[in-house]
């Protein structure tokens, strides 16, 4: 297929739009990528800012919970054990200690 004198005239007046075309999508992809290295980045400085929490974290909260329920729990008994009377148990059980009779009459000068 041979071109004629025709078809170049064309062809060239049709080669500035075909130019501006190509420069756009080359600019298009280059900005493209700069769009998404800058999401990135703020994605990053994003996620350096941020507490984040971790399965361990999640363990933790689970024991604490479980130690809050226990000591709500006894605090709950120790307030039924007031109403029934048991308090003077307790008493007695604080006031039993072993103490030894020689403590405090001896004064060592030896050593």
């Amino acid at each position: 297929m041979a071109l004629t004198p025709l078809d170049l005239q064309t062809l060239f007046v049709k080669m500035n739009d075909v130019n501006r075309e190509q420069a756009h999508l080359r600019g298009a992809e280059a900005q493209e990528q700069s769009f998404e290295a800058k999401k990135l980045v703020e994605e990053e400085l994003r996620k350096d800012s941020s507490v984040n929490r971790s399965a361990e974290n999640g363990e933790m909260d689970n024991r604490i919970k479980e130690r809050e329920e226990k000591s709500e729990g006894e605090k709950g008994r120790q307030g039924k054990r007031r109403e029934d009377g048991d308090d003077g148990d307790r008493k007695k059980e604080q006031k039993e200690y072993i103490t030894d009779p020689n403590l405090g009459q001896h004064i060592d000068l030896i050593g």
